[in-house]
């Protein structure tokens, strides 16, 4: 899956992000990924202590839409 931030695209396989969730409090998706054994290095991305990325949003309905979005390609992948 391939991210852009900031005109900046972030790499990280399909098969290391394991599960997305919506905090309809915040306006927050948040997707969890399975980190490699010994290294903090996905792609070209060196991770944080935690295995979340975190997206947050004042709007509502982007909020939702980002996360069926996330949802359904997990759903989907092969």
């Amino acid at each position: 899956m391939d991210l852009e931030f900031q005109h900046k695209v972030k790499s990280y396989p399909l098969s290391l992000i394991n599960g997305v969730k919506y905090d309809g409090i915040k306006n927050r998706i948040m997707l969890s990924l399975l980190q490699p054994a010994g290294t903090g290095v996905v792609g070209s991305h060196y991770l944080s202590t935690t295995t979340q990325l975190t997206f947050l949003t004042s709007e509502p309905r982007l909020a939702v839409e980002l996360y069926q979005h996330f949802n359904l390609i997990l759903t989907n992948r092969k």
